[in-house]
């Protein structure tokens, strides 16, 4: 199985159901993703419901083919509401580890950040894995 954009996948944790939509498919990273941080105890029938309020780039596709995740595209909640790519930020750092200044990343260029620009609301550019993803589940869930 491989994702498309505006696809939406139902990954099954335990007694749970936890959604995820595929934003854009970049050829160099794996897909990214919009994700719903909250656990539902039935499928929903409709995206109304569902927050996809984070993103991740993340492995879907690879984990689901090699069974890694539990998990089925939700055809009727595809392609509805579409979501924008988001800005992503990524830090040049010093050789102690801090920002020197940040890149943004909109999925296809990237520019450097205006020094007085808030960007600490955007999620980072870095690559998640499917555990990192279903741990942040199920600890939102156990919360």
């Amino acid at each position: 199985m491989t994702l498309r954009a505006g696809e939406v996948v139902r990954i099954d944790l335990d007694d749970a159901h936890f959604y995820a939509k595929c934003v854009s498919v970049h050829p160099t990273y794996h897909e990214i993703l919009a994700i719903d941080p909250n656990g539902y105890d039935v499928p929903v029938a409709t995206s109304d419901v569902l927050s996809f309020s984070e993103f991740a780039i993340a492995p879907m596709s690879h984990a689901l083919q090699l069974g890694r995740l539990k998990g089925q595209v939700e055809s009727h909640l595809s392609n509805q509401n579409p979501i924008t790519m988001p800005l992503f930020r990524f830090a040049v750092r010093d050789s102690a580890g801090r920002p020197i200044y940040w890149w943004l990343w909109d999925g296809n260029s990237i520019k450097i950040a205006e020094p007085d620009c808030d960007i600490s609301c955007l999620p980072d550019r870095k690559m998640t894995s499917i555990s990192e993803l279903t741990s942040r589940w199920v600890k939102k869930r156990d919360d």
